[in-house]
C-alpha cells in the first residue's frame, strides 16, 4: 500500500480562506449552541483574522465556539473573553495596565483556565458531559481539571 503526501498550508498562509472559515464556524457554533450573534467588536474580528492558529483549523473552530459561548446579549466582546486575554499579543501601551502583577505563565494559564472552566460549568448548570462536549475534551479530562482546580459542578 502506498501513500501520497499532500501538503495543506497552515491557516496563517491562507488568509484569503480565513474569513470564509470564520463565518462558517461562527454560523455552525451559533446553531449548535442556540445563540444568535448580532455584533462582534472590531478587535475580536482583527484578532480572528491576524492570529496564527498554531492548532490550525481545530483551534479556529474551538476559539469561535468559545467566543459564541461567552457572548452576552448577542455580542462578542474582546474584554470579556479569557481566551483572548491568554493568547492575544499584548500591545504595551494599551493593554499592559490590565495586569496587577507578574506571575509565572503556568500560574496565569491555571488561573485563566480555571475561571473559564467554572464559567462553562455554570453555563451548562453543572452538566459535566455537556461541558466536556462543548469544550471538545473528554469528560475524564474535565473531571481531572475540576478536581485539580477545586471547581464546583
Amino acid at each position: 500500500m502506498s501513500t501520497i503526501a499532500i501538503r495543506i498550508p497552515p491557516l496563517r498562509e491562507r488568509k484569503e480562506d480565513l474569513m470564509d472559515m470564520i463565518n462558517f464556524f461562527l454560523e455552525q457554533s451559533c446553531i449548535e449552541n442556540r445563540r444568535e450573534i448580532t455584533y462582534i467588536e472590531p478587535e475580536v474580528n482583527e484578532f480572528l483574522y491576524n492570529y496564527d492558529y498554531p492548532g490550525n483549523v481545530r483551534e479556529l473552530k474551538n476559539t469561535i465556539d468559545r467566543l459564541v459561548i461567552l457572548s452576552e446579549d448577542g455580542v462578542i466582546k474582546k474584554d470579556d473573553l479569557p481566551i483572548l486575554h491568554s493568547i492575544v499579543r499584548v500591545k504595551p501601551s494599551s493593554t499592559s495596565d490590565r495586569f496587577e502583577s507578574i506571575v509565572s505563565l503556568k500560574e496565569f494559564r491555571k488561573n485563566t483556565e480555571s475561571k473559564y472552566l467554572q464559567w462553562v460549568l455554570n453555563q451548562v448548570n453543572g452538566n459535566v458531559a455537556e461541558a466536556a462536549r462543548r469544550l471538545d475534551i473528554s469528560s475524564r479530562q474535565l473531571f481531572n481539571k475540576i478536581n485539580e482546580y477545586g471547581l464546583k459542578k
